[in-house]
């Protein structure tokens, strides 16, 4: 069974982009050895965190580059900001531009939130009445998350259930078995 609480901790502590990535395999590869809910929230905080270091908010972020001879460089937000607006991932923009780079991590003391989720506010805000695509867009996104949390909460109940139930119905099985033995033995014994 895949210790979903080590898994969390990694999660955490880390800000770097490949490890991310390692951590999502072995999130992915604990499927059916933890509950769906525990399994369901682990991707859920994976994809999250590489979607953050995937699409910044650069003016929050100090982003660094690290290189296969060791080095480490930061990335320059205009840097930054020229991939977010050409709609690249970072990931992309920095492992197209530096061949040799081998990671990237953001460091950062408050929440770096993602540049998509800024753009959307923005839009929202100035083009409330137009009702621009984009918001219409981050609204069905956010009831596909409504729905997706709702049917996580469910299919927990349902488990919970079934966990609990299974064992009784199980129980009840067997002591019905048992009687059923010994009225047959009862039934034999009275025939002889």
């Amino acid at each position: 069974m895949a210790d979903h609480n080590m898994l969390r901790e990694k999660l955490t502590a880390t800000n770097r982009y490949k490890r991310l990535v390692d951590l999502r395999r072995e999130v992915q590869s604990s499927r059916g050895s933890m509950p769906f809910s525990i399994y369901a929230e682990l991707e859920n905080r994976v994809d999250e965190k590489l979607r953050t270091l995937d699409y910044p908010m650069c003016d929050r972020a100090r982003i660094t580059v690290l290189f296969s001879n060791g080095l480490a460089m930061e990335l320059d937000h205009d840097e930054c900001e020229s991939a977010m607006k050409a709609e690249m991932r970072l990931s992309s923009y920095i492992f197209n531009k530096y061949p040799s780079a081998v990671d990237f991590n953001i460091d950062s003391d408050e929440p770096v939130g993602t540049y998509g989720k800024k753009t959307t506010e923005n839009i929202g805000r100035k083009e409330t009445s137009s009702g621009s695509s984009s918001l219409r867009d981050s609204v069905d996104s956010m009831n596909l998350q409504t729905k997706v949390d709702f049917l996580v909460t469910k299919i927990d109940r349902l488990e919970k259930v079934y966990n609990e139930t299974i064992p009784k119905i199980t129980k009840g099985i067997d002591d019905l078995k048992e009687k059923m033995d010994f009225l047959y033995r009862k039934m034999i014994e009275d025939k002889k």
